[in-house]
C-alpha cells in the first residue's frame, strides 16, 4: 500500500499523545498557527487553544481515551495572537494491543466560512427588516391614504351635483375642505417617500 504524505493536504493533521502533547503535525497545521515546522512537536495542544475553548479540547481528549471519535468547532490562537476558527475531526490512535495511545485530528480552517455566514446572516436580517418595513408602509399607506381619498371623492361628487345650488359660503367651505384634504394627502405621500 502506498502512503500519502500529509504535507500535500490543504488541511491540518495534528497527532497527540494521551496527555494532549503534540507528537506530529503536518506543514499545513504549522501554517495555520504561523509556526515553522516542527515547532508544534513536544508542545501541548492547549498552548494553541483559546482559553475559553480549553474545556472542548479536554473533553475531546477524554472521549479519545475512551476510543471515541468526534467533530467540533474550536478557536486556536496563532503565534501572532490572531484567532483561527477551526473544525476538528478527531479519532483515537490505538496500538497493536488495542490500547488508546493518543489521537489524530484533521483540522480545517473555517474562519472564511464563518465570516461568510455572518455576512449572509446580516444580509438576511436586513432583508427581513426591509420586508417588515415594507409591510408596515403598505399597511400605513392603505389605511392613511384611503381616508383622505374617500373624503376627496365625496366632496368632488357633491361639487359636481350641487355646486350651483350651494350658497357661496358652503361652496367656499367645500373648496377649503378639498384644499385641506389635498394637502394632507400630499403630506402623507411625502412621509411615506421619506420612510422608504
Amino acid at each position: 500500500m502506498t502512503s500519502i504524505s500529509t504535507d500535500i493536504l490543504h488541511v491540518g493533521v495534528w497527532s497527540l499523545d494521551r496527555d494532549g502533547v503534540t507528537t506530529a503535525a503536518n506543514v499545513r497545521m504549522h501554517e495555520m498557527l504561523g509556526l515553522e515546522s516542527p515547532a508544534l512537536v513536544g508542545r501541548p495542544i492547549l498552548d494553541f487553544v483559546e482559553p475559553s475553548n480549553h474545556h472542548l479540547i479536554l473533553s475531546g481528549l477524554r472521549r479519545r481515551a475512551e476510543g471515541l471519535r468526534d467533530s467540533y468547532d474550536a478557536h486556536l490562537v496563532a503565534a501572532d495572537g490572531h484567532t483561527v476558527e477551526v473544525r476538528i475531526n478527531a479519532s483515537p490512535v490505538v496500538d497493536d494491543s488495542g490500547a488508546v495511545v493518543g489521537s489524530t485530528a484533521v483540522v480545517v480552517d473555517i474562519s472564511d466560512l464563518t465570516a461568510a455566514q455572518a455576512i449572509r446572516n446580516a444580509a438576511l436580517q436586513s432583508a427581513e427588516q426591509s420586508a417588515t418595513l415594507a409591510t408596515h408602509l403598505l399597511s400605513l399607506a392603505s389605511h392613511e391614504l384611503r381616508t383622505p381619498l374617500t373624503s376627496l371623492r365625496t366632496n368632488v361628487s357633491v361639487l359636481r351635483r350641487r355646486f350651483d345650488t350651494l350658497p357661496a359660503d358652503a361652496r367656499e367651505q367645500l373648496l377649503n375642505d378639498l384644499d385641506s384634504e389635498t394637502r394632507e394627502l400630499t403630506d402623507l405621500v411625502n412621509e411615506l417617500v421619506e420612510l422608504a
